[in-house]
């Protein structure tokens, strides 16, 4: 794969594939190579990506272009979609801004489960209120009940748009874009909610060099006692990015998320996932047995400091991982002011994170959101508490 310059990434299992290829190798599903690509090869790759799937993105609600949602988002353009969701920008007509509005596709909001996570996402963001998370401004219903939520508008690219068009980042780039999501994931984790779908495309990195944390779709509370929204045998997450103990489908917390991490910023220095598997079944046997490619094989002028963090942070064994985000973020930091010629000076130390109370469910509680920001959402009624309650402190 060295010989090609450019790659198409499957959505499903985050690898990264030659361009000239039309299907996944470890999920089998069609490859759509649109993103992050040069001008030049933008055309033939949208071509390619036509035929490759019968020339259809699925439903995206195209009817709201134009349209006045909540009676004051006024929809403009496209500007993205996912497995479950469309994202355009719209204008607030009272404020005079521009905003981001999320509605789940067609065909997942008549999915009651997939509603129910739309709903998750949108009191865990209302909640986190974090620089390093993107901001949730309103959330409402259009007139056929299909939920959206409206969130700050970010002008930048994903991580993932940046790695395809640029190749590797730079150390002090990686380790700015890392230091940034562990904050994220440090804030996060205290009010014991677990990301679980850490991978480039769900990292932004705005034009004034802040990185914000994106999609909690899948999101989970450590402090919920209640029925998983997960179907049972069913693994939650993109593949390459899933820790082991995610794979063997165990008891999970904090450290999956900083598994992915590490496999992210591995990602950032290689230009390409650290994993050689050619199929589903090597891909496990490298996860589960055999590891990441070693940081120093895959870019061997990596700072044997910032490569001991990163391998740490992938180690197979949970135990032997950073505890804390903010274990790793320290030492992380430490590389980054260990680095050569560096251009800035790496943040504070961080000591600890607020607010301190985690996120907790009370003991008898509706469906009903009640976080103020979230007012407008009502979930479905359903017997079953799943993941999806409100949120108070305690």
């Amino acid at each position: 794969m060295g010989q090609h310059l450019f790659y198409a990434r499957c959505r499903h299992c985050g690898y990264a594939h030659p361009l000239n290829e039309t299907v996944c190798k470890i999920t089998g599903a069609k490859l759509t190579p649109t993103k992050g690509l040069s001008s030049q090869h933008r055309k033939a790759a949208t071509a390619l990506s036509s035929s490759a799937t019968g020339g259809s993105s699925g439903p995206r609600l195209a009817t709201l272009l134009g349209r006045i949602v909540g009676g004051k988002y006024r929809v403009i353009r496209e500007i993205g979609h996912g497995g479950a969701s469309t994202v355009y920008e719209c204008l607030d007509c009272k404020s005079g801004e521009n905003v981001a509005l999320k509605v789940p596709l067609e065909e997942m909001a008549a999915s009651e489960t997939n509603l129910r996570r739309f709903y998750q996402e949108a009191k865990v963001i209302g909640a986190i209120r974090h620089h390093s998370v993107c901001a949730l401004i309103d959330s409402g219903q259009l007139e056929n009940g299909v939920p959206y939520i409206v969130l700050e508008l970010l002008r930048g690219e994903s991580l993932q748009v940046r790695i395809d068009r640029r190749g590797p980042l730079d150390f002090e780039e990686a380790c700015a874009v890392g230091l940034q999501v562990l904050e994220a994931l440090a804030f996060t984790h205290e009010l014991q909610v677990i990301h679980r779908d850490i991978k480039p495309a769900n990292v932004f990195l705005c034009v004034d060099r802040q990185v914000k944390v994106l999609d909690f779709g899948i999101s989970r509370w450590l402090s919920h006692d209640g029925p998983s929204l997960t179907p049972a045998g069913r693994i939650m997450g993109t593949p390459v990015y899933l820790a082991p103990e995610q794979m063997k489908m165990e008891s999970i917390d904090g450290r999956v998320d900083i598994y992915a991490t590490g496999i992210v910023l591995q990602e950032c220095l290689f230009g390409r996932t650290p994993f050689a598997a050619q199929t589903l079944d090597e891909l496990l046997r490298e996860i589960l047995e055999v590891g990441p490619i070693p940081v120093r094989v895959g870019r061997r002028d990596c700072p044997s400091v910032l490569a001991s963090v990163l391998e740490r942070a992938v180690h197979r064994d949970r135990d032997q991982r950073f505890s804390t985000a903010a274990e790793m973020y320290n030492s992380l930091r430490f590389a980054w002011s260990s680095l050569p010629g560096r251009k800035y000076e790496p943040p504070p130390q961080l000591r600890r994170t607020l607010p301190a109370s985690p996120l907790r469910v009370p003991p008898n509680f509706s469906l009903r959101v009640v976080a103020p920001v979230t007012k407008n959402i009502v979930a479905p009624k359903s017997e079953s508490n799943d993941d999806v309650t409100p949120l108070s402190r305690v």
